[in-house]
């Protein structure tokens, strides 16, 4: 399966299905100036609703406007700390953590989940391990308490991030590992758990046949569709600014990995993100889902 030559990644005759991009940055700067062209770009493609991951306390503000100003184009907030933000003190930490759970509270209606939350030791001193490890457990806790699923990011902690994740699971916690890098058995130890694996651009690049050999074993019921957005795009843009037109390419990809049809992957993602993001089920228009539509993750 060669990484260019991606075209028409529409089936012939088949129903449209709204896509859903779990996971793009689309309030960062580098957005600002063509947000609108971006979106529009977007829904040419069918990519209906965007999730967008918060980063810290610094970049709330600018998540709720974009969510506010493009809430009819489908732009969904999350709420949560990511990993690298979180403090260097036990104490300014549940600062943080106590303020942005006033934010929650004060939004709640308005949250699509917990996000973006998780573990990140690449690049960073294990001494923030504790740290990190009390701002993923209080952060799943929100998820349970308000019912809402949790975006999780892991780099080079992913054993540590499911030994907290799998405990909360075992009391309901749902939720996706956004930006899914790893190889058959830590797809095999997040699925068991229950949590589902969110595939982008990278599954494009030729140094991800780790990747591949875990798609290939947990097959479309497990996955949802992310960019990522700025960062990550695939193959032939890779390098470039991504954007969530941008997943054509994953999921064409994924139909020729998974010999199957491009439609079956935006149906089968597009159902799985229903039942993970379920708050999304009220603001998907029913008359654009074919017949017989379960909104409910399998």
């Amino acid at each position: 399966m060669g990484e260019e030559g991606v075209s028409g990644w529409m089936d012939e005759g088949d129903q449209p299905v709204p896509v859903i991009d779990t996971h793009a940055h689309l309030f960062l700067d580098v957005f600002s100036g063509d947000l609108p062209e971006v979106l529009a770009r977007a829904h040419a493609e069918g990519v209906r609703y965007c999730l967008m991951p918060n980063i810290d306390m610094g970049t709330l503000k600018a998540l709720l406007a974009v969510s506010e100003r493009y809430a009819d184009q489908g732009c969904l907030p999350m709420v949560g700390l990511h990993p690298l933000s979180v403090p260097d003190s036990e104490d300014r930490l549940r600062e943080v953590l106590s303020v942005l759970e006033k934010e929650v509270d004060r939004f709640l209606d308005r949250w699509i989940a917990i996000g973006e939350v998780g573990m990140d030791l690449y690049r960073v001193d294990r001494e923030v391990l504790p740290l990190q490890q009390e701002a993923l457990d209080v952060q799943c806790q929100w998820a349970i308490r308000y019912d809402l699923p949790v975006s999780v990011h892991t780099r080079g902690a992913f054993r540590e991030a499911m030994d907290i994740l799998e405990r909360w699971a075992r009391q309901g916690l749902r939720g996706v590992l956004h930006c899914f890098t790893g190889g058959r058995e830590e797809a095999r130890r997040a699925c068991t758990a229950g949590f589902y694996l969110g595939i982008g651009g990278i599954v494009t690049f030729r140094n991800a046949g780790a990747l591949r050999e875990a798609i290939r074993y947990v097959g479309l019921d497990r996955l949802v569709l992310e960019t990522d957005a700025p960062f990550l795009a695939p193959v032939p843009h890779r390098g470039k600014r991504n954007e969530p037109a941008y997943l054509k390419y994953v999921i064409r990809y994924l139909a020729d990995l998974l010999g199957c049809s491009t439609w079956e992957v935006r149906a089968q993602t597009t159902r799985n993100a229903l039942g993970v993001f379920t708050r999304l089920q009220q603001y998907i228009d029913a008359s654009v889902l074919p017949e017989d539509w379960s909104g409910s993750a399998g």
